[in-house]
């Protein structure tokens, strides 16, 4: 089970690294005020949204 968690979060991370560049310039928690980091994002729908 550990083993099967392991390669999931492998995985994820590999399709966020691969996928590129955030589309959102600003971030979607704190507000327009704040740059997204293009190194904390999440792929939602084959996308790459980025967090500050």
């Amino acid at each position: 089970m550990k083993v099967c968690v392991a390669v999931l979060a492998g995985l994820a991370s590999l399709a966020a690294l691969q996928a590129g560049k955030p589309i959102n310039a600003t971030c979607p928690v704190k507000g327009p005020k704040y740059a997204s980091k293009p190194d904390i994002t999440v792929v939602h729908e084959g996308q790459v949204i980025g967090f500050c």
